[in-house]
């Protein structure tokens, strides 16, 4: 019933959904995938009005997991603990990995640590079952990771200004 609503009321959101699913579903050489990916996120970023409910879900989804009010206060966040981190990233089988209940990122690495990226499939889940409570078309999951990846660096702004100090 919503979604009705929403392709009558935004016809061009129900459009765009439906370009982005079409070129999900075709396949090609690597290089054509990537240019696919770039498309799929570029028409997502292009409609305003969807990008915007996007960010505000994403922005929400931040508060909740991370326990802040604003992005600021990741200025105080307690970054992973090192040592788990070092064992997770180098592949040990006994290492266990964020804790899905309890996320802290690594503050300290980037977006291609193993343990962030991790924290990043976590948070893609999450989105996913929100944007259906939110009753949004389906979007790619190049265009969700990105969005998270954009607010963890976000984010880790505030957090290196504020260590400078610690």
């Amino acid at each position: 019933m919503m979604e009705a609503a929403m392709c009558w009321a935004f016809p061009a959101l129900a459009s765009l959904a439906q370009s982005a699913q079409s070129l999900q579903n075709q396949s090609g050489s690597p290089h054509r995938q990537q240019k696919q990916k770039a498309a799929e996120i570029q028409q997502f970023q292009n409609s305003k009005a969807l990008h915007i409910q996007y960010m505000r879900l994403m922005r929400r989804l931040f508060k909740s997991k991370f326990d802040v009010g604003q992005d600021e206060e990741f200025a105080i966040h307690n970054s992973a603990v090192r040592s788990n981190v070092l064992v997770y990233n180098r592949g040990d089988e006994n290492a266990t990995g964020p804790n899905r209940e309890d996320i802290h990122f690594n503050m300290r690495g980037d977006v291609g640590f193993e343990w962030n990226k991790k924290i990043f499939q976590y948070l893609l889940k999450y989105l996913k079952q929100a944007k259906n409570k939110w009753h949004l078309p389906e979007a790619p999951d190049s265009y969700l990771e990105d969005l998270i990846i954009d607010e963890f660096n976000r984010v880790k702004l505030y957090w290196k200004a504020a260590s400078q100090f610690r």
